[in-house]
């Protein structure tokens, strides 16, 4: 199974793995049931999953390498979370049980986060072993570590390697490459250590509805990002279910809301046009033009049946955002942009 590995000296070059076929089942959970520890390199993942690891199985070491820093890193980990109790003067109050339980399995040593710096690593690879390593199981293929990839709403592939010590071996030896060359441990003390040393400005960022991620600047609510004419675009929108999705351009931001909100099913094409308050929103449609008929000068496709103009100055383009969300009736507190 081919995947691109960041790789080092030993490991350069594309490597094909010849595999015999025995059999093909549908995907279970089962998968994954008496093992003791298990490392996984994955490009994305859900929070849901890890959590259902970490709760469902008796794992007593579990290690994730995140293959792209722009993914869920943010999200498996909530630090502002920690942050609100610097010196026990603020409760932790935590936005789901989920958070909890990862905040947890980090503390007491028992699961651990890396994330790929400065490079993307695709593959998917899940090393699970006993204790002593008298049961070893290597899955490799295109799944990425997460609930839909899991559930079959992707088509997605897995190929497992049961008690195959040249699989365990070379699998090993690449995932080791990762974590050593290019990849560097999320900890929650990134941030909190410099709140213990004095540095209240994080706790003044929370308390302000920032937050501090520990894997970049501050997370500032889109309603809260006004005259931006000048600045820099963000490198990343989180949306209210946890979803992050990276940014390069100010007009990503206007794409990634509308395209957020149709994937929810929160804006369909039964909608448009849209007269939000007795306006007509002239930026989205059916068709590649205005409501008024005015053609769009850069559309761009977000489904079928809904075009998006992307052609506006950057203020424009995050009031067209805060106006879409808010007419879906998403809280414009809860969608944040990374600076």
């Amino acid at each position: 199974m081919a995947g691109t590995f960041v790789q080092n000296q030993d490991e350069e070059g594309l490597k094909v793995v010849t595999a015999q076929f025995q059999k093909v089942e549908p995907f279970s959970w089962n998968v994954f049931d008496g093992f003791d520890r298990m490392r996984v390199l994955t490009y994305s993942a859900s929070a849901q999953t890890i959590v259902r690891m970490l709760k469902r199985y008796p794992l007593g070491y579990f290690e994730c390498i995140f293959g792209y820093e722009e993914g869920l890193v943010a999200d498996v980990v909530k630090p502002h979370q920690i942050l609100n109790n610097p010196a026990g003067d603020y409760p932790i109050q935590w936005d789901n049980e989920g958070q909890r339980v990862i905040f947890e399995g980090m503390q007491a040593d028992r699961a651990r986060f890396y994330v790929v710096k400065d490079n993307v690593a695709h593959a998917k690879l899940y090393l699970l072993e006993t204790n002593g390593g008298g049961c070893r199981k290597v899955i490799v293929g295109s799944a990425n570590f997460s609930e839909p990839a899991f559930r079959g709403e992707q088509a997605e592939t897995l190929v497992v390697f049961d008690n195959d010590a040249q699989a365990w071996e070379h699998y090993s030896r690449q995932y080791d490459a990762v974590k050593e060359v290019a990849s560097e441990e999320l900890e929650m003390s990134m941030a909190l250590q410099a709140a213990w040393n004095g540095d209240h400005t994080y706790i003044e960022r929370i308390k302000q509805g920032m937050t501090i991620d520990g894997m970049g600047g501050p997370w500032i609510p889109i309603s809260r990002v006004v005259d931006v004419l000048n600045r820099k675009p963000p490198s990343a929108i989180r949306f209210p279910n946890g979803e992050v999705r990276p940014i390069r351009y100010w007009n990503e931001v206007l794409l990634n809301v509308t395209e957020w909100l149709v994937s929810k099913e929160k804006l369909t094409t039964d909608e448009l046009p849209i007269n939000g308050s007795g306006e007509l929103f002239q930026f989205i449609n059916s068709v590649k033009r205005s409501p008024k008929g005015r053609p769009f000068s850069h559309p761009r496709s977000i489904a079928d049946g809904i075009f998006l103009e992307v052609k506006f100055d950057v203020n424009q383009l995050t009031e067209y955002s805060r106006r879409l969300l808010d007419h879906c009736s998403v809280n414009l507190e809860e969608v944040r942009l990374r600076f």
